[in-house]
């Protein structure tokens, strides 16, 4: 459970389309969050976004041939994951 102020409340963990990136949707984001749901964008680092920085600081954009489409869904469901398991735990100490 995702709990803030002792409250529960659902977490959205939004993976954007390709070329796309999280800045997107941000409207989408507002509504939501506004309905009491917490939201969390991933931006992808295959190179299915747009643009993206990479933990080094460095930037990426998007290159369609980074990866193969089987590495491409793979990282992707990874980085999904990984957010899901973390945000909760990161939710805890707030």
């Amino acid at each position: 459970k995702n709990t803030l102020d002792g409250e529960d409340l659902p977490l959205l963990v939004y993976s954007h389309g390709y070329g796309g990136n999280m800045d997107m949707t941000t409207y989408f984001f507002r509504t939501m969050a506004s309905k009491g749901i917490i939201v969390a964008a991933v931006e992808h680092t295959d190179g299915t976004a747009s643009s993206t920085i990479l933990p080094d600081g460095s930037e990426r954009k998007f290159n369609e041939y980074l990866m193969t489409g089987r590495q491409q869904l793979t990282r992707r469901a990874s980085e999904l994951l990984e957010a899901v398991d973390f945000l909760p735990k990161e939710l805890e100490r707030i």
